[in-house]
């Protein structure tokens, strides 16, 4: 660059080629004059740094860790292989280089082996470490041995041991392992193989859509603030429920991250451990009560479509589109864009976050001749949500209920097919009620000593955002009981 101006920037182009795999650290220096000064021209001199990743096109691993541990400290580093070739990759090595090591000691086994990895899919393997002194976390993986060898080592250490920070690592507060095990470990290798197919060759898994860095981000800041908040005293349910519906499109409807969640296995397994947690909050309850919060919940998201069945088969179908959304055997067929089915025991969610324009007919089956029971959330033209209940439907083993839902159809009568024959027996209006949005309130308030060691510093969590452009009146907040002048 010949020159440049006060206050502006500029920026050069070096093509290089990776001739190794792995993190390398490549540095600029970088020389000039500074001119225009008083005591006049100025030489300058400087160097610039940053980390670049030589990866196999077709086998990535992306690294998952906290930001910073304390001394005896144990963690967790979780690795996401993505195979984002057409074939399956087979006996995959993970190794921790023991001599790589600095400033931490491995727990347990210091090298893994996945049995296989089917093509656009993704496993999760864990490394568990204890820090020796406090500091940043810093991981990197590089493809050990040559040819086509699936074996990779790596490197890790708590503090400046030299070991470059790869691009390819996500940071997660400590509060993301708060979360069911089950569902943070799917939750990760979602994110991961997103993150590998991100950096991927265009068309490396023509059935997969390639994401962009940006969906991903939002995806581990959804992950990451879902931990947060059950570490600030939300609970499970609410916390994993307000993840499966943000992951569902609630809040940006990202078509390439629908695809990549209704496409892959690993999708599915999320679904199953939202499933299970729903299942757990039943058992510490009942069924109605879990559907009395995850309704008080979603009523300020305001999904297009929350349905809830007991003992029977659930079924979803666009009336636009006939896209489905339905259980068949041991898997789920996910046609429906932007919508899912999470399994409880013998209770069923289906969630759609994206409106149809015909609406939505919702099928029942009977499955062992136990009355069935249906509750569907669902708002009208004028936004208010309406919640509608149909108890103790007797379904054969055979029966079929169906229900339109269109606001142009008005009464929502449910067709009662008792024996499934095609016969008709009854019209069942429902018991309806209007759901009012969650009263703003406080969930909890913590005091957080990271931040101020002092305690001046407290976490608050609301029912709902906050704008917080808003927040600067202090009239808007009181404090109960005496406040103190800080002893003046």
């Amino acid at each position: 660059m010949t020159f440049l101006v006060g206050q502006s920037t500029a920026q050069g182009e070096f093509l290089v080629e990776g001739l190794n795999e792995g993190t390398h650290v490549v540095e600029f220096d970088l020389e000039g004059v500074l001119e225009g000064m008083p005591n006049g021209i100025r030489r300058l001199s400087g160097t610039a740094r940053g980390a670049v990743v030589v990866r196999d096109p077709t086998l990535a691993v992306t690294i998952t860790h906290p930001d910073v541990v304390a001394t005896d400290e144990e963690y967790s580093l979780f690795l996401a292989v993505a195979n984002t070739s057409n074939s399956p990759a087979n006996l995959v090595t993970l190794r921790l280089d023991l001599a790589g090591l600095a400033g931490v000691e491995p727990i347990g086994p210091v090298s893994q082996t996945v049995e296989t990895i089917p093509p656009g899919e993704s496993e999760v393997v864990e490394f568990r470490l204890r820090s020796l002194l406090t500091g940043r976390v810093i991981a990197s993986a590089v493809r050990a041995g040559g040819g086509v060898s699936p074996s990779f080592q790596l490197t890790t250490g708590v503090g400046d041991g030299g070991i470059p920070l790869s691009p390819l690592s996500i940071v997660l507060p400590k509060e993301a392992r708060a979360l069911p095990s089950d569902l943070f470990r799917h939750a990760l290798g979602m994110v991961g193989l997103g993150f590998s197919l991100s950096s991927a060759p265009p068309n490396a898994v023509p059935s997969l859509p390639r994401l962009g860095r940006d969906s991903i981000h939002r995806r581990v800041f959804e992950l990451a603030q879902a931990g947060r908040y059950l570490a600030l005293g939300e609970e499970p349910l609410e916390a994993v429920a307000s993840l499966a519906a943000e992951w569902l499109g609630a809040r940006d409807q990202d078509w390439d991250w629908d695809g990549l969640r209704r496409g892959t296995r690993r999708g599915a397994l999320f679904a199953e451990a939202v499933g299970a947690a729903l299942a757990r909050a039943i058992d510490e309850s009942s069924t109605q009560a879990v559907l009395e919060r995850i309704v008080a919940l979603y009523a300020d998201q305001a999904p297009a479509l929350l349905a809830f069945a007991e003992n029977a088969r659930l079924e979803v179908e666009s009336r636009t589109t006939g896209l489905r959304l339905v259980n068949e055997g041991a898997s789920t067929v996910r046609e429906l864009p932007f919508a899912e089915l999470y399994r409880a025991g013998d209770a069923t969610m289906a969630l759609v976050t994206r409106s149809e324009e015909a609406g939505f007919r919702i099928r029942l089956r009977g499955q062992t001749g136990t009355p069935a029971d249906l509750s569907i959330l669902w708002p009208d033209e004028g936004g208010r949500l309406r919640l509608l209940h149909w108890p103790g439907l007797g379904l054969g083993p055979n029966g079929e209920a169906t229900i339109e839902l269109d606001d142009a159809v008005g009464d929502f009568a449910l067709a009662l097919d008792v024996e499934g024959d095609g016969v008709v027996d009854a019209l069942v209006a429902p018991r309806e009620e209007i759901v009012p949005p969650r009263p703003f309130d406080v969930i909890a308030a913590v005091q957080n000593g990271e931040v101020d060691k002092t305690g001046h510093v407290v976490d608050v969590l609301f029912t709902r955002d906050l704008d917080l452009a808003a927040l600067g009146d202090p009239e808007l907040f009181t404090l109960p009981g005496k406040v103190s002048n800080g002893g003046g």
